[in-house]
């Protein structure tokens, strides 16, 4: 049996019609994805920003509560890395099982913010129960042992939250790309904004704002304002326009 000449031709010309079809199509989404990438961020820095903002903050408010200022230190960079830790171990498993990673991190900056502001009455009366138990010589061992776990557990709740914000921000991402890569702009926005966060905080906020008002912390929990820009329209309302 012969191949027909005809219906070959007709077959690659149907082919090639195809491609040319689909080609700008494919090429356009993946140019608004990304877009919706791009679009994402400003969000990443502002999470890097109020995260090493926050640090800042506290190992300001430790260093009053302990009368220390190298023990506030040492306990609030353990505290928070181990916070961190904690919580991206432990809640890396259900954001990424989750149906909406949006959503899962509006609830982790709004855990975050709220706890900001708790934390303003919270550091000063943990550390005014402790001096009692301490009393007025306590052993240097008790003494150090006291200067990690004041922070780790005080700040728990919102450095969990923390570590858990990063998994969802790759998510966001990941969904928004359309494959399973992510961009290294989202560890370089996230770091970008820690860095800004620590030279803001030090030199702008808290000489401007100090540490007895929640003025200094809510000032770092609007980022919580954000999350309304992580729909899915208003990312593809802003994919669009630029």
């Amino acid at each position: 049996m012969q191949p027909d000449p005809d219906g070959s031709a007709m077959a690659s010309h149907d082919g090639f019609a195809s491609q040319a079809r689909t080609g700008p199509a494919t090429a356009l989404q993946a140019r608004l994805k990304m877009k919706s990438t791009w679009a994402l961020m400003p969000i990443v820095a502002a999470s890097g920003f109020a995260g090493l903002g926050y640090e800042i903050v506290w190992t300001r408010q430790l260093s009053l509560t302990l009368g220390s200022e190298m023990m506030a230190v040492l306990g609030s960079v353990a505290g928070f890395f181990g916070g961190l830790a904690l919580g991206a171990f432990a809640l890396d498993g259900p954001i990424r099982r989750t149906t909406s990673p949006r959503t899962a991190y509006v609830a982790l900056e709004a855990v975050i913010g709220l706890w900001g502001l708790v934390c303003i009455w919270l550091l000063p009366a943990a550390g005014r129960a402790l001096s009692p138990l301490l009393g007025t010589e306590p052993a240097p061992a008790l003494l150090w042992a006291a200067s990690f776990a004041l922070p780790t557990l005080v700040l728990l709740p919102a450095t969990a939250a923390m570590g858990g914000t990063l998994t969802a921000l790759e998510r966001i991402v990941r969904e928004a790309r359309g494959d399973c890569r992510v961009s290294a702009g989202v560890y370089g926005a996230n770091t970008f904004g820690a860095v800004a966060g620590t030279l803001t905080s030090t030199f702008l906020l808290l000489p401007a704002l100090g540490l007895s008002t929640p003025r200094s912390q809510g000032s770092l929990a609007a980022r919580a304002s954000r999350s309304p820009c992580l729909r899915p329209d208003c990312l593809e309302s802003r994919s669009r326009s630029w």
